[in-house]
């Protein structure tokens, strides 16, 4: 109903209702603004929380302790892949050494029989 109406209306019955002023300044930026941003907030939260309850119950469901367990052996394991590397690189330095000695006894023994011994 247009306010023109409403007043000529109110005015029949001798009270006279003058128009509403519309929102404005604090209420509108409140009802518009601060209201959703709150409401978005609260949700994350409850997001946030249903998030964590499920994980907690998905740890326990799947072995949670002995999951952590595993990670700690990932671990080790990754820490102990620099020893077997460095195994690696030893073991290089022994067949270098090992096929030195055997070209020297190999000739050592075509000596020993260039002389006819």
């Amino acid at each position: 109903m247009p306010m023109a109406a409403a007043v000529s209306l109110a005015q029949g019955g001798g009270v006279a209702v003058p128009p509403l002023p519309p929102e404005i300044g604090a209420v509108m930026i409140f009802n518009e603004i601060v209201l959703p941003l709150i409401g978005i907030a609260f949700g994350g939260v409850v997001v946030w929380w249903i998030y964590r309850t499920v994980n907690k119950l998905l740890d326990k469901r799947h072995g949670g302790p002995e999951i952590e367990a595993l990670h700690e052996e990932i671990e080790r394991l990754k820490s102990d892949g620099v020893t077997v590397e460095q195994f690696a690189v030893r073991l290089g330095e022994v067949e270098e050494r090992l096929d030195f000695a055997e070209r020297l006894l190999t000739q050592h023994k075509q000596e020993r029989l260039g002389r006819g011994q």
